[in-house]
């Protein structure tokens, strides 16, 4: 896998984006949590841009983490 990607995926991650990823290119999400709050993997790519577009509307997944408290 190109190191830009993991780089960019890594980068959606820790900023809360959803992220879809299909067969074989689970690599992607190294050193992320794979059932964390949308993060989504399938085999049906129409079912997965489904999913993505509902997740997009927020524009980021707050559940992922916790709130930070002072």
């Amino acid at each position: 896998m190109d190191s830009r990607v993991a780089l960019l995926a890594g980068g959606a991650y820790r900023h809360a984006k959803p992220i879809a990823v299909l067969p074989g290119a689970e690599a992607v999400l190294a050193g992320a949590d794979p059932a964390a709050a949308g993060v989504i993997a399938g085999d049906d790519a129409g079912e997965l841009v489904a999913a993505l577009t509902g997740l997009l509307v927020s524009h980021r997944v707050w559940e992922r983490f916790p709130p930070a408290r002072s």
